[in-house]
């Protein structure tokens, strides 16, 4: 640690009590005031890091970046300024990193910001996944045979809730009379790490009785993976498993035969643990853009109220913090208002009915009525006479709001006049299919970041302060009722997106 300087502690109760990192720094970088959150965070204590300058907590690029911003700050006070930067923590293990603002004011520095750890959890691997509809049970067991991971299959299969099976042992799940072949299997797993087991044995359901499961498993990494598919049902297994239970021989026949049949698992647990990677890996960025997108406006509010308190012209200031406030809030309905259009998207039911257009623009209008330069879009709408659609209407209004949203938002404010033209009507490349267009004078997107628009969390722009969700929303919906989405763009000139959608009224 550097030499350090006088410590005088100006740590103000809201800087203790919040949950966020919070230091006060001189000119020089030194520490002036931190809050618990943030000492917890450095691994270190208050009296170790009181007084001591910051920048040895960096790594050498860092200290560079802070030496440069705190300029900046002191150039712009009052004026929050983005940071990220490195730390050099004492456990070389873990990469940390600090992502917050830093505000100058009275001759003294505010940073405010939230940890994040670069390397990924270690049982980030046990995380949920999708898209295993070829198998009907994935349980993940701790070394003591206790489920931390179930998959809906299983609540589904076997009537328990999620609730009731977290963190319970496994074998009590098992039919009394295979539970020792199932242990013995399990405890020869254990020893034989990556190899692959197979074996047939009953499960008791939660209202009695039992089912017949074959599956396959492997002991890696302190955990056994699990996946296994019900034969119970099939009228030609259940005959089989009466035939085992009567036959010691056919048992023996019954066994090779199921063998081969499970060789087949193996090849799918391989792919299935690859794809388990690729989508834990998907899930985990999904989560820390959530919860970052989340945090960070509610971050900023709350680093501008700390301010509002220690100003002491707050008087003259306050229109300003509350203007700065209300675009934090903004930012934060907006995403929010993106994660419920890309849930309802996913979840929404299938029903179809006659889908009404004008009405579903004219809601959409109303949710946005309060969206900043509204009302310099001028809306020109073309619908086809007698046309008559079916399909979802949920659904359907989710791709308007998300287009007409950015048609509003990424408006070229040079120009005198700006426009969002829809024009619906029937294809004339397919039958029983409607084509929708939307067609604007804004500021358009560049060819370099074209191909990325429609992925997850992609921000095309320096202008958007969204979640980055809307364009990947209209393309999972518009995917989800079947049809297809076109998008072309030259910057500055504008953008045309045009949509096809099966007409279900046949």
């Amino acid at each position: 640690m550097s030499t350090s300087k006088v410590y005088v502690n100006h740590q103000t109760p809201g800087m203790r009590l919040s949950s966020e990192m919070h230091a006060v720094l001189d000119v020089q970088g030194y520490i002036l005031a931190i809050n618990p959150v943030f000492v917890q965070c450095l691994r270190s204590t208050e009296e170790q890091l009181a007084g001591t300058d910051f920048k040895a907590l960096l790594t050498p690029s860092a200290q560079e970046l802070l030496t440069h911003t705190i300029q900046q700050a002191l150039q712009q006070p009052d004026q929050p300024l983005p940071i990220k930067l490195d730390l050099q923590l004492a456990d070389k293990q873990q990469q940390s990193q600090i992502k917050g603002r830093l505000l100058a004011n009275n001759g003294q520095l505010y940073l405010v910001a939230n940890l994040v750890v670069l390397q990924d959890a270690p049982l980030a691997r046990f995380r949920r996944f999708f898209d295993m509809s070829l198998l009907d049970i994935v349980i993940i067991l701790d070394q003591e045979r206790r489920i931390i991971y179930a998959n809906q299959g299983f609540s589904d299969m076997l009537g328990y809730l999620w609730r009731d099976t977290k963190n319970q042992p496994f074998d009590q799940f098992i039919h009394p009379e295979d539970s020792q072949i199932v242990i013995q299997a399990f405890d020869e797993l254990k020893l034989a790490e990556g190899i692959t087991k197979r074996l047939i044995n009953r499960i008791l359901l939660a209202e009695g009785g039992c089912k017949w499961i074959a599956w396959s498993a492997l002991f890696a990494k302190g955990y056994y993976y699990v996946i296994a598919n019900d034969v119970t049902e099939n009228k030609q297994q259940e005959l089989r498993i009466t035939e085992l239970l009567s036959d010691t021989m056919y048992l023996n026949q019954q066994l090779a035969r199921q063998n081969e049949e499970l060789s087949i698992s193996r090849t799918q647990l391989t792919e299935a643990m690859k794809e388990l990677e690729v989508r834990n890996f998907e899930l985990d960025q999904f989560v820390y853009r959530v919860s970052h997108d989340l945090r960070a406006p509610l971050a900023s509010i709350l680093g501008l109220i700390n301010l509002a308190k220690i100003d002491p012209n707050k008087t003259a200031n306050f229109p300003r913090y509350l203007e700065m406030m209300s675009i934090s809030i903004e930012r934060l309905e907006q995403f929010i208002t993106s994660l419920l259009d890309y849930s309802k998207g996913g979840r929404a039911d299938s029903i179809s009915e006659e889908i009404q257009f004008q009405l579903i623009i004219q809601e959409v209008l109303n949710d946005l009525k309060f969206a900043k330069y509204l009302y310099r879009l001028k809306i020109d709408t073309y619908i086809e006479p007698e046309l008559k659609f079916i399909n979802e209407p949920m659904r359907v209004r989710i791709i308007f709001s998300n287009i007409i949203s950015n048609a509003v938002k990424f408006q070229n404010l040079q120009r005198q006049e700006n426009w969002l033209k829809i024009r619906i009507e029937s294809s004339s490349e397919e039958p029983d299919v409607i084509s929708i267009s939307f067609q604007d004078n804004g500021i358009g997107i560049s060819q370099e970041v074209l191909n990325n628009i429609f992925s997850m969390f992609y921000r095309g722009t320096e202008m958007s302060d969204g979640a980055g969700l809307g364009l990947y929303i209209v393309k999972q919906t518009v995917e989800r009722l079947n049809g297809k989405v076109v998008l072309n763009s030259v910057e500055n000139e504008g953008t045309n997106i045009r949509i096809l959608l099966p007409n279900l009224k046949a």
